[in-house]
């Protein structure tokens, strides 16, 4: 009996405060929105019967959330999902809100989960505003994945879906995601047409928190454009909203892009004071990677200044933090600027040191570069491929269209002068559309020609920037008297020229190669004479590096070949030193020549190691290295079996690459016996 008049109190206190649990939290929402976190708290803690209410837990957690309090959040979170007899609006927004905390906490698994139990949720509701919320959120969790391809799909989706909605912050959230992966795809133009499409939406909501933090994202746009005009007024009018927000997240970055403007225009008061409120505002926040830069942009002002002691002691403090990353980008920098600070103060023993580390950082986050630009460019083509393969079941499927109407011209006479009017004139759009069409897949192919122009060129800038770096720290090596046995540092020193040297020859020859500048000079050989010479040169190859020579000779002893004899010496001596440079001792090269009536096929095969399965297609790729610190040890340039295939190619050629019997690489030229000048 007592416990039903228990059970009946708690009945009745919950009806009675229903109301007034709604009307606290709409206002808590209102303040919210007005970036008033701190009223909107003790709104909702006014009451303190109403503290263990469900929805003011959960309020309470979006503004923890709002505050960046991730951790915090989630404590708040988890024992709402094991309340019983909540409604499906209810357990969505908490799975939701999960997600979003523990991605923010780089928590990427349980970030998924909860966000993959919202969409559920969303579904069975059948409500598309919240399957779109859904959809935002699974994509930027993914584009944080490096999974783009994934990322963009869910959100152009959510745009469908959000094209007749009224939720502006939804659509805000859409189209700034939009700008993420158009930054991230190197789209300019787009990313800043969907940044100011947010900052739109955003003012529509009249959420101040989220008008700030666009209008910071626009503004760093600016300075990253080097649009300094326009970017400091716009970071300004960004910090005057956060700082209304006490947004300190926001408001380190903030002045963290106004130092960076002013340390680039070397104008060292005014950097070193954002550099001081940046370090102000992170060290109010959770966020390690803030107080890492906020460390990092103080080192840097204090090296401006010509005060390398206080540098040091801030790269002391960013040190931890750059080892709890685990990434080589922060220790790079890490190691950059504790070089500069230690050249200042006359160490150069310390800075070179420091510089040597900073350089393999470099090579690191250069090679992570690398992989993630040549993914993203197969993910490109993969795009195209999948575009013209729709082109081609739509021109399909209009060649069916004519037929059809063709089969109704034969059933109705009497209308086929107006038939034929709409067939012609049909065909004639059809023709006008598939010549559009055309013309921007051609386009579309152009401006991929030169993504890959740019990247060969970022590629070469790479390899000419790591010998001259060597360089660079030999000769300072010497000029401090760092180095002992200077003829050593000199011998490296001739190396790395020599391997410039090779790279800048290799790179104008592909040049000409590729443009038809090349000059072919054809002249009728004797190939017996020919092998026998190629026969003498591999010999003394495979000789220096301990390796047994085999040669398998047969044909005609009158065979004459029309070719360019200077070329096809490169191409086989080239061939020849790749055999010995990457065979291990005791091993074999193996030359083999046939001919017949119209061929001539010349094989090169060597023994172990081989290739794997992966990296034989890509062995023609300019700069491509299955083993990239043997090839730079013995002077590659990354460029020779590049300008193999170009030279067989103008000798109208053809060059295969294969796996070998014994283990390791075997390379087959079939050539034309009688090349026509």
């Amino acid at each position: 009996m007592k416990r039903f008049t228990l059970l009946l109190a708690a009945l009745a206190f919950s009806l009675s405060a229903a109301p007034l649990t709604s009307e606290i939290i709409s206002e808590a929402k209102k303040l919210t929105k007005e970036g008033k976190l701190d009223v909107a708290l003790k709104t909702l803690e006014r009451e303190k019967q109403l503290i263990l209410q469900p929805q003011v837990n959960l309020q309470r957690a979006k503004i923890a959330r709002e505050q960046a309090q991730y951790s915090q959040a989630i404590e708040l979170l988890l024992p709402l999902l094991r309340l019983p007899e909540q409604t499906l609006e209810f357990r969505y927004d908490v799975n939701k809100e999960l997600g979003v905390n523990f991605r923010r906490n780089m928590n990427t698994d349980k970030a998924e989960y909860y966000y993959l139990a919202a969409k559920q949720i969303a579904l069975s509701l059948n409500n598309d505003d919240l399957i779109a919320q859904s959809m935002i959120n699974l994509g930027v969790l993914y584009e944080a994945q490096g999974a783009f391809d994934k990322a963009m799909d869910l959100q152009i989706n959510a745009q469908k879906m959000l094209e007749s909605s009224d939720d502006y912050g939804l659509k805000a959230a859409n189209y700034y995601n939009l700008f993420g992966l158009s930054n991230v795809l190197r789209n300019g133009k787009k990313a800043r047409f969907f940044l100011e499409q947010a900052l739109v939406y955003d003012k529509k909501t009249g959420h101040k928190r989220n008008i700030a933090s666009t209008a910071l994202t626009l503004a760093q746009l600016s300075a990253k454009e080097d649009e300094y005009p326009n970017a400091i007024p716009q970071l300004n009018e960004a910090i005057s909203l956060l700082t209304q927000l006490d947004a300190n997240e926001g408001l380190s970055s903030a002045h963290g892009t106004l130092f960076n403007i002013y340390f680039k225009q070397n104008k060292p008061a005014k950097s070193l004071w954002h550099a001081k409120k940046q370090h102000a505002y992170a060290k109010k926040t959770e966020s390690n990677v803030r107080k890492f830069w906020s460390y990092i942009h103080l080192a840097q002002a204090y090296i401006q200044h010509q005060q390398p002691d206080i540098a040091l002691r801030y790269l002391a403090q960013s040190k931890p933090l750059a080892a709890q990353f685990k990434s080589a980008f922060f220790t790079h920098q890490y190691n950059l600027y504790s070089s500069q600070a230690y050249l200042q103060k006359g160490n150069y023993k310390l800075a070179y040191s420091y510089l040597d580390k900073a350089t393999e950082d470099y090579k690191a986050v250069a090679k992570n570069a690398e992989e993630k630009d040549a993914l993203m460019i197969k993910k490109r083509l993969d795009n195209l491929i999948k575009s013209l393969k729709l082109a081609q079941e739509e021109k399909k499927h209009a060649l069916t269209t004519i037929e059809l109407e063709n089969e109704t011209l034969q059933k109705r006479i009497w209308l086929l002068a107006s038939l034929l009017i709409s067939v012609v004139s049909g065909f004639i759009i059809y023709a006008y559309y598939i010549k559009q069409k055309n013309t921007h897949y051609k386009a579309q192919m152009y401006q991929h020609s030169l993504e890959q122009k740019e990247q060969m060129l970022a590629d070469i800038s790479h390899e000419l920037r790591t010998p001259l770096s060597v360089l660079k720290l030999h000769i300072e090596a010497l000029e401090h008297n760092l180095i002992d046995d200077k003829f050593l540092a000199y011998g490296k020193i001739n190396d790395k020229i020599a391997q410039l040297n090779n790279l800048i020859s290799d790179v104008y020859q592909l040049s000409q190669l590729q443009n038809k500048a090349l000059y072919i000079d054809l002249q009728e050989v004797n190939l017996h004479q020919l092998s026998q010479k190629f026969m003498s040169d591999i010999k003394v190859l495979t000789e220096q590096n301990q390796l047994r020579f085999i040669s398998d000779i047969d044909f005609a002893a009158n065979t004459v070949l029309k070719t360019d004899q200077s070329k096809l010496e490169q191409v086989i001596l080239n061939l020849a030193k790749n055999a010995c440079l990457y065979t291990d001792a005791p091993g074999h090269v193996r030359l083999k020549v046939r001919a017949n009536h119209t061929q001539v096929f010349i094989q090169l095969d060597d023994s172990s190691p081989g290739v794997s399965d992966e990296d034989l297609p890509r062995l023609f790729d300019r700069l491509f290295r299955v083993d990239k610190s043997r090839s730079r040890a013995l002077g590659g340039s990354g460029l020779g079996l590049s300008i193999c295939q170009s030279l067989v190619q103008a000798l109208a050629g053809k060059i295969v690459l294969k796996h070998g019997k014994s283990g390791g690489l075997c390379v087959q030229i079939t050539l034309p016996l009688n090349l026509a000048a």
